[in-house]
């Protein structure tokens, strides 16, 4: 049985900021790989906490916490 939804390309948004709180989307971008690929590209410009949520299953797919001891950044 051939299903429609495996041949679609995923999307995922990237949010800058706290999961819990006042977090800011910054990105939807195709494909897993790509969306993890760009939120770490960002996070090494403007260090930060950064997530990626599935638009399909709106979960948490991935994150990453640039940040260091000094006040972070404002999100791009």
């Amino acid at each position: 049985m051939y299903r429609w939804d495996m041949m679609m390309i995923r999307t995922f948004d990237i949010f800058c900021g706290r999961v819990d709180k006042d977090a800011v989307w910054v990105e939807t971008v195709e494909g897993f790989g790509n969306a993890y690929e760009l939120m770490t590209k960002i996070a090494e410009g403007i260090p930060g906490c950064y997530f990626i949520v599935s638009q399909k299953t709106h979960t948490i797919r991935g994150s990453i916490d640039t940040s260091t001891k000094q006040p972070l950044s404002r999100c791009p």
